[in-house]
């Protein structure tokens, strides 16, 4: 029998967190933008689906999604998800828990959990919260104008901007459901819809 030696890193973890949040802040090698009601972060397909079977199902049902918009979050609940999934640890103050842990919650975030002595402040507010969930619709520029939300064009242009060419960028609008509609740059349902 052949003997086998390993070679391996130190530190081969924590370096590549700290390379995925250095790119991440830097916007580097970013491929998908993920939109709010006020607001948008781009970020890296494969971060993403690597801790959410819910982005993994989004991303895998289509290659073409480089923009994924989160109904009924806002842009500090979006930055807390996004901290979460890069540095694997956040810290949410009392007011935010409830919405932004069902938000995480709703994305099947792998290996959630929650610090037991923080645990008793989510049941303290949950008697009195209303539930938040991420809404899904079918989505046209008049009601993403009207919502707040980019409509297909900004998209488009915002997925577009700095590169050449005029290829049509397709949208997801995403539900926590698990149910998720495919639009092109016009705004049209496409006929290979997820």
């Amino acid at each position: 029998m052949k003997r086998k030696i390993r070679i391996c890193t130190d530190g081969h973890l924590q370096n590549l967190e700290k390379t995925f949040k250095s790119l991440l802040q830097n916007d580097l090698l970013t491929d998908c933008t993920l939109w709010c009601r006020n607001g948008s972060i781009r970020v890296h397909k494969l971060v993403l689906a690597a801790v959410s079977p819910h982005f993994r199902k989004i991303f895998l049902d289509s290659d073409q999604n480089s923009s994924v918009y989160m109904y009924g979050i806002a842009i500090d609940q979006l930055q807390y998800l996004i901290e979460l999934i890069y540095k694997g640890t956040i810290e949410v103050p009392g007011r935010n828990f409830n919405a932004v842990y069902d938000f995480v919650e709703s994305l099947e975030i792998t290996g959630l959990m929650v610090d037991t002595s923080r645990k008793k402040e989510k049941e303290k507010h949950s008697k009195s919260r209303t539930h938040s969930r991420v809404n899904s619709a079918p989505v046209t520029n008049a009601e993403a104008k009207k919502s707040g939300a980019p409509d297909s064009t900004q998209l488009h242009n915002a997925d577009t901007e700095g590169q050449s060419g005029t290829g049509i960028q397709n949208t997801t609008v995403a539900d926590t459901s698990g149910d998720t509609t495919e639009h092109n740059a016009t705004g049209e349902k496409t006929d290979d819809g997820i």
